[in-house]
Formats: structure tokens, C-alpha cells, sequence
């Protein structure tokens, strides 16, 4: 593939993506678009207040993406987006454009990795700081709620009839969006520090609600994830916050560096996408050699996983030749520091 050649093609030919790695942190991760991400925040946790936060967010402070790693062969990580609030809660976002099987192990061990980072020498455990992970999620992963909830006006009165125990909640829940705490298996207390939350959007969900739901946080999802410019200019037209994004999202899309860049990470899930189902197939066949559906699977597994690293460090590779500089390699490959150290 011509790594010179595709930029222009990715620019003209599809629709913008929204998801890309390179503009999401361009929109919710620099200084000058901070009010952005203070307002998706807010729309999230009015969705589905986290137990650590009281009102409303008023400001962030952006903290280093780079995750330590404690031991020499542990996987090096590099979060999305990485904020500390004016309440004290450290917020880590994640966007993710593929249907991943592992979501709520991934999201487990950025959460653990994330609240164990944090330096609590000489100083008492409870003053670490709460972690709320939030995955956006471009396809689902959760089943549909059930459809069968019954609420009389009581709070007290709604919860779902197919639950072990009856769970009550004063809401009705949101059908794209899920939020995780820690509580007590018997009789559902919350864990009393308050300090951990995930919080899974899954935005095909939130797409397919149309007008029936006119929250900050749809409107949020609608922008992120729907192709067509049309309906976004009609939400832009009614919501102030969201006619500002476009037009920074205009000075993006003029800007020839971050349009380069957007264009090599583009094309560099392009050739995950095809190292992914090339490796799958591999891995079946070998799984097939084996004669067993486990080895099917397993083979799936290693081949996705063989071939997807294979062509990410043979992409940064081409970029490194081309002379490109080492912050954009590790944004738009999401290599860590160690792992381009290899190759470099």
C-alpha cells in the first residue's frame, strides 16, 4: 500500500469520522476545546450520576496518557484521554470503534492500572482519588434491557422483574448506557468509598433512538456517530455547545497537519481491519487442522492478534522512513514509548 498515496483518498472519498483517534483527542484533549469535553462529562454523569460526583464539573485538568508499567514484561498502556476534575475524580476515556469481546476486562485493567498509578507515598489510602472509566463504544455489546419494567410513580416500585433479587431504581434506566460500581452482593449496597465507576455508551444504540430521547448526551452521541452532516446541523442549530464543535471541527479539517495525521490513523485501522480478517481466517484454518472447535477459536485469536501488531509495527515503520516525528507515530499507531524503541 502507498503510504503517500491514501491521505487524499481517505479525505475525499469517505465521510468524516468523528470516532478517529486523531480528532477525538483534537476536540476533547487539548486546552483551547477544554469546555468540550467539560460538557460531555457533564451530559454523561446526568445520564448516570457516578457515586463520587456532586453536581455539575466545572472544570478539568489534563494529566499524562502515558501508563506505567510496574514490571519489565508487562503490556504498555496509553489512555485516550486522561483528565483530573475540579472535584478531584480522574476521568479516562476510551473510544472504541471495533466490537471488542474483551471491553469490561480492557476496562477493568485501565481502571486498576489508572487508580494504581496514582503516588500515595507517606500518605494515607483514602486519599486516592476516585476513577471513572467511560467506554464509547461504536457498536454494541450489551444485550437490550428487558422490556417488561414496571413502575407504578413510586421509585420504590421499578426494577426488573428478571433479576435475581428485586433491584430497585429510581429511574428508568437508559438503554444505551451502563454504569458499574462496586456493591454488596446480598443486598446491593454501594461499597462506601465511592471510588470506582464504569461507565459503558454504546452509540448504535443511541443513534437508533432518533427524537424519543433529546438529552445533552444524545446529542453528544449523535454528533460522534452519525454520518450524516445534515441531521448534526440540525442538533448545531438548536444546541449552542454543538454549533461551536463544528466549527472546530472546521479549523481541523483546514489544518493540512491534522488532516495528515487523521488520514494515517484511517489508514492504519484499514490495515488492522484486513490484518484482522486475514489472521482470523489463518487461525481458523489452523484451528480446523486441529480438528476442535477450541482450536478454532484459539486460532482465531492468535491469528487477529498476530496479524494486527504485525502490520501496525510494519505501518510505523513506513512512517519512521518517511520521517515522520515520533509523537505522531506513537498518536496515530497508539504505540508506547517502549515499543517504538524497538523498531526505532
Amino acid at each position: 500500500m502507498n503510504a503517500t498515496a491514501l491521505p487524499a483518498r481517505v479525505k475525499s472519498n469517505l465521510p468524516f469520522n468523528r470516532l478517529n483517534d486523531i480528532f477525538v483527542k483534537f476536540i476533547f484533549a487539548t486546552e483551547n476545546n477544554k469546555k468540550f469535553l467539560i460538557d460531555l462529562l457533564n451530559a454523561v454523569f446526568k445520564e448516570c450520576p457516578p457515586p463520587c460526583v456532586n453536581g455539575e464539573i466545572t472544570d478539568v485538568f489534563y494529566e499524562d496518557r502515558e501508563l506505567p508499567s510496574f514490571h519489565i514484561y508487562e503490556k504498555g498502556s496509553r489512555l485516550d484521554i486522561r483528565a483530573k476534575t475540579d472535584q478531584g475524580q480522574i476521568i479516562d476515556i476510551e473510544v472504541q470503534c471495533k466490537l471488542d469481546k474483551t471491553i469490561l476486562d480492557r476496562s477493568l485493567y485501565y481502571f486498576s492500572k489508572v487508580f494504581g498509578s496514582q503516588p500515595i507515598k507517606g500518605e494515607p489510602y483514602d486519599k486516592l482519588k476516585p476513577v471513572i472509566v467511560i467506554s464509547l463504544l461504536k457498536e454494541n455489546y450489551f444485550p437490550n434491557r428487558p422490556k417488561e419494567i414496571y413502575f407504578s410513580g413510586r421509585p420504590e416500585e421499578l426494577y426488573f422483574p428478571n433479576c435475581p433479587k428485586q433491584i430497585y431504581f429510581p429511574n428508568r434506566p437508559s438503554e444505551y448506557v451502563r454504569s458499574f460500581s462496586m456493591h454488596d452482593d446480598q443486598t446491593n449496597e454501594l461499597l462506601e468509598n465511592k471510588k470506582e465507576t464504569l461507565i459503558f455508551i454504546e452509540i448504535k444504540k443511541c443513534l437508533k433512538l432518533g427524537d424519543k430521547d433529546k438529552s445533552r448526551l444524545t446529542r453528544w452521541m449523535n454528533y460522534l456517530g452519525n454520518p450524516s452532516d445534515r441531521v448534526i446541523e440540525e442538533i448545531a442549530a438548536k444546541d449552542k455547545i454543538i454549533a461551536e464543535v463544528m466549527e472546530a471541527e472546521e479549523v481541523f479539517r483546514d489544518d493540512t497537519k491534522q488532516m495528515d495525521d487523521y488520514a494515517l490513523r484511517e489508514m492504519v485501522d484499514m490495515e488492522i481491519d484486513s490484518a484482522w480478517a486475514e489472521g482470523k481466517a489463518e487461525g481458523r484454518a489452523e484451528g480446523k487442522a486441529e480438528g476442535i472447535a477450541e482450536g478454532i477459536a484459539i486460532g482465531e485469536a492468535r491469528g487477529e492478534a498476530k496479524g494486527a501488531i504485525k502490520n501496525t509495527i510494519a505501518m510505523a515503520k513506513r512512517m519512521i522512513a518517511a520521517g515522520l516525528n515520533r509523537e505522531t507515530i506513537k498518536e496515530v499507531t497508539k504505540l508506547t514509548d517502549s515499543q517504538l524503541a524497538e523498531i526505532m
